[in-house]
């Protein structure tokens, strides 16, 4: 579980940790790594979801907050995650449901991996950038020879 800084309840999550051998607590941590080293991820619908997809990780995406509705939206659609709905309608019941649907399920979880990676573009700003200095070179000579 990675606890972000704004999270108050650390202590208590702490004591969870201790409790429970297959659970480990993750502060300040290497996301790209543990991203690349999931088979399953549980997370917001914010923008953890595109970095999520560009590694290809199965999610399942719970709305926190108003502005993530159009990401929740997009890739429910797009079969780029299964979605739980939002955080204060979901039950124990329909959590388990999904989960286990997707952990029992390899194709789906390999399905929507390949779609992930297929949307999402894990090289998208370095092409971007690249794209840029091309069009910036191609003025420049182009100016430089038209003067």
């Amino acid at each position: 579980m990675v606890v972000g800084p704004s999270f108050g309840s650390v202590n208590t999550l702490k004591i969870f940790e201790a409790e429970n051998e297959n659970i480990k607590l993750y502060f300040n941590a290497n996301m790209i790594e543990l991203m690349e080293r999931c088979d399953i991820a549980i997370s917001a619908c914010g923008s953890t979801l595109y970095e999520l997809s560009a590694c290809g990780v199965p999610t399942l995406g719970i709305v926190m907050a108003d502005n993530q509705l159009g990401i929740n939206n997009s890739m429910k659609k797009n079969n780029l995650i299964l979605d739980l709905g939002w955080y204060d309608n979901l039950n124990r019941k329909k959590f388990i449901k999904r989960f286990n649907l997707l952990l029992k399920n390899k194709t789906l979880r390999e399905n929507m991996s390949q779609a992930q990676q297929s949307f999402i573009n894990k090289n998208g700003a370095l092409k971007l950038a690249n794209r840029i200095n091309e069009l910036i070179k191609s003025r420049y000579r182009h100016s430089y020879f038209t003067s």
